[in-house]
């Protein structure tokens, strides 16, 4: 006999951790469907720490780094920026000299890390690109699909709302491109039931699929590789050979087809369409890309809206620096100022974003009260109907017709016109005089004649046509001249019908002249502002309505509720005129009115009403600035300004960060951080005891200062010293602030390996069950935990697997987060030991 234990082993060993790791990775990619059970998933295998230690320690051999950093100058010059940065992020500075193209060189050469950078970057940017797995194409594959649905769903869902229309992004372009804004549906270039065979390597640089993990961090770290991939021209570097269009070759394209067919709207050459007459689709496509070439182009581009991803993170919506914020309105109507709230360094306090609040010193552009009710008008002139009821006290005229009923004695319905001279045809009766007389006096009339004739007759006199009346309208109006009106009408649908007063009409004095007797003064801020009809006396042929040159005016701007431009009608002093505005608001003030007055024909001047604070009650109060407003007289031409409140509270206090209901409080002395906080139910779940901050606005300019205190030592009332003032801030913050996520690793023979966020305090049992429990093939007698000490060393704890799963508490440890957890394979049950017998 002769043993061969050893040999055999090894080699079996070797095939079954191969096949293992190829069915393993089969499982994780196809066992068990989405929503099929409850249990936890390892963390997506691009997001897991494994990758990032791959990322960190994988990179491509100097010689094709240096090789393409020397032929890509825009590439070279992004990783010098990027070294730049990673030496400031580890508190170095690099000096010129450092970064000289063969510095860079050297430690290409050189320094590992610094080669897993530069092929980080070269891999972001698209410039290599390792083919894809038979997972990656069928996943792609089905995403396509869903967006193949998911375009024609939105095309059915157009042409329902649009029946019978032609969609322009249903078809395509005259020279057979795709509309631009939809993607076109390519089928698979590969059948789905056939062995995976290796496509070619395409020559071009990709673009490569986007890491949410990475971009995240990129984002945070302010990283410019988060940006699009550089449209440089394609590069034969690492991919192989594509064809390039050299300087030479652009010039001659342009001389060929012509500056007007190459050309942009900015008057540069248009690049898309040179690539795709040099025969080049995917440089054309690459080519869109690029930055625009005109200014007006690069203008537009700077317009679109760019999405960015964001992290949760204890701030405002407000950012620093001041040069890439925007004022933005907070509130904003047409006719008052606007609050607008200022860029500020501490975007991340918010007693400060109420302090950095400035209403904009732009005029509001005011118009004069009342012309708009002229400039909307009625809306339907030429549909109101002439035949309007009339009550009894309408006064007939020639052109009139009435309807004349009467029973009795006698039966009848008569209808009859009044004639020029005003009378009334009967029969049996002749004429009667009605005209100047009122309806109800007619009735009565016509009842008492016919009653002559007709013994036991009563009779009844209805209006039934109106009779136009033919009025002028005259002075500083829209369209002066004659009107044919109803005789209901009253002075003031004249007005309508002549478009009403100019900018330099009177609206406070309107004359209804009959003859050269003046009817009646209509004043229209009586219809405008207390609803009262202005000019009830009808219209008679002939009149004439006479709108005079515009009186005085006051302007009323500020936080009053309707700003504008006033024509004065015997208001003489502030609060007449205030009143006339509607009042001021609440968020405005009454201590200090502003009054820019022009002295007729000689200058202008400010005036400022001052009111005094005082301690009376408040309705003493109250008639102290009525009365100090009655004694305010006013004049033509003042401008009014009624100014805003601060836009802040001085008695409040702020709670934020991770808590339950964060947001503003009313401060009271001697206040506590428990009377905002009482206990854990107000916080959100694990707070960090040992760190929170009040962020405190010292007096008188506002400048903030940080005060750390122990959470778990102030509610617990360990710190009477601890008042709040007024605008501080109390921010909590979580224990994941500080410390590293619950994530521990599983490998090795478990069911689902790889980064698992733990669900609180865990046991070496629970991380074996949160990974799916241990493989058929796993060792139960051993196990191993890897843990990083706080002095940057490995530990390695061994213990036995199956008494650990049995609740043993000697075996079954407590892990930490970011420990690793590897789970051996039984060799010998894969693989016993054998003899081998030989001879006869």
């Amino acid at each position: 006999m002769k043993m061969r234990v050893l040999p055999a082993v090894c080699f079996s060993l070797m095939l079954v951790v191969i096949r293992t790791a190829d069915l393993r990775a089969q499982e994780r990619d196809y066992s068990q469907p989405e929503g099929a059970s409850a249990q936890t998933r390892a963390i997506n295998e691009a997001d897991s720490r494994a990758e990032q230690e791959a990322e960190r320690l994988v990179s491509l051999a100097p010689e094709k780094i240096i090789l393409l950093l020397e032929q890509e100058p825009g590439l070279f010059l992004e990783v010098k920026r990027m070294l730049v940065r990673k030496a400031y992020a580890q508190g170095r500075q690099l000096d010129a000299k450092e970064l000289t193209d063969e510095a860079v060189f050297r430690m290409v050469r050189d320094d590992e890390e610094t080669r897993a950078l530069i092929t980080q970057q070269i891999v972001d940017r698209g410039y290599v690109r390792a083919k894809p797995t038979r997972q990656e194409i069928v996943r792609d594959y089905e995403q396509q699909q869903k967006l193949a649905r998911a375009n024609v769903q939105q095309e059915q869902a157009d042409n329902e709302e649009f029946p019978g229309a032609e969609r322009e992004s249903s078809q395509q372009n005259p020279n057979g491109t795709q509309p631009a804004g939809r993607s076109p549906q390519y089928p698979p270039a590969y059948p789905q039931n056939v062995p995976f065979q290796e496509t070619p390597q395409p020559s071009s640089p990709q673009t490569p699929i986007p890491d949410q993990r990475r971009a995240l961090m990129q984002a945070s770290l302010g990283s410019s590789s988060s940006q699009d991939d550089s449209g440089g021209l394609p590069l034969n570097v690492v991919n192989g050979g594509q064809q390039q269009i050299s300087p030479e070759q652009i010039q001659q394209l342009i001389s060929a087809y012509g500056k007007s067919g190459m050309q942009s709207a900015g008057g540069q050459p248009d690049l898309a369409k040179l690539a795709a007459s040099f025969g080049n689709s995917n440089a054309s496509a690459r080519l869109n890309q690029l930055p625009p070439q005109s200014q007006e182009d690069a203008y537009a581009s700077q317009q679109q809206p760019t999405v960015l991803p964001q992290q949760a993170r204890l701030q405002t919506d407000s950012t620093y620096p001041r040069q890439m914020q925007q004022r933005r309105p907070a509130h904003t109507t047409e006719d008052q100022p606007a609050l607008l709230h200022r860029a500020n360094p501490y975007a991340d306090v918010p007693s400060l974003y109420d302090l950095y609040s400035q209403y904009s010193r732009r005029p509001s552009e005011l118009k004069r009260f009342g012309l708009d009710i002229f400039e909307t008008g009625t809306g339907n002139l030429d549909q109101l109907p002439m035949d309007l009821p009339a009550g009894p006290d309408y006064v007939l005229g020639p052109g009139d017709g009435v309807n004349i009923d009467f029973w009795g004695s006698v039966s009848q319905r008569l209808h009859r016109v009044i004639d020029r001279a005003g009378r009334l045809s009967l029969p049996e009766v002749g004429t009667i005089q009605v005209s100047g007389h009122s309806l109800g006096d007619v009735q009565r009339i016509v009842q008492t004649a016919l009653r002559s004739q007709y013994r036991e007759l009563d009779a009844d006199v209805s209006l039934d046509g109106l009779r136009t009346v033919r009025v002028y309208v005259v002075g500083d109006v829209q369209r002066p001249g004659a009107y044919d009106v109803s005789s209901l009408s009253t002075p003031l649908n004249a007005l309508y019908e002549a478009g009403g007063p100019t900018s330099k009409g009177s609206m406070r004095v309107v004359k209804h002249y009959r003859g050269n007797q003046l009817v009646e003064n209509v004043d229209l801020y009586q219809l405008l502002l207390r609803g009262v009809q202005a000019g009830t006396q009808r219209l008679e042929s002939g009149d004439t309505i006479l709108v005079p040159p515009l009186g005085q005016q006051i302007t009323v701007e500020g936080m009053i509720r309707r700003p504008a431009i006033y024509e004065l009608g015997g208001e003489k002093n502030l609060a007449e005129i205030l009143e006339l505005a509607g009042g001021v608001l609440p968020s405005g003030t009454l201590r200090h009115v502003d009054v820019e007055r022009v002295e007729a024909h000689q200058d202008r001047s400010m005036l400022r009403l001052d009111i005094p604070e005082s301690d009376s009650p408040e309705s003493q109060t109250q008639a102290t600035v009525t009365e100090a407003l009655e004694k305010f007289q006013v004049q033509d031409g003042d401008r009014i300004k009624i100014s805003p409140i601060l836009p802040f509270a001085d008695k409040t206090v702020f709670l934020d960060g991770h808590v339950f209901r964060p947001g503003k409080y009313a401060y009271r002395d001697g206040m506590k951080i428990t009377d905002l906080v009482h206990n854990y139910r107000d916080l959100l779940p694990e707070p960090y005891k040992q760190h929170a901050e009040i962020i405190r606005l010292s007096a008188p300019d506002y400048k903030p200062q940080v005060i750390a205190f122990n959470l778990e030592d102030a509610l617990a009332g360990k710190d009477p010293d601890l008042s709040l003032k007024p605008f501080d801030t109390i921010r909590v913050f979580s224990r994941f602030d500080f410390e590293d996520p619950p994530i521990i690793t599983i490998s090795g023979e478990v069911r689902d390996p790889g980064d698992h966020v733990t669900n609180g305090a865990t046991y070496l049992r629970d991380a074996i069950f949160l990974a799916g429990n241990t493989a058929q093939d796993a060792e139960l007698e051993d196990v191993q935990v890897f843990r990083k000490t706080h002095d940057g060393k490995m530990q390695v704890i061994n213990a036995n697997l199956r008494k650990a799963i049995a609740g043993d508490p000697n075996a079954n440890i407590l892990l930490e987060p970011q420990d690793r957890v590897f789970v051996h394979k039984d060799v010998l049950r894969l693989d016993p030991p054998t003899v081998e017998v030989q001879g006869e």
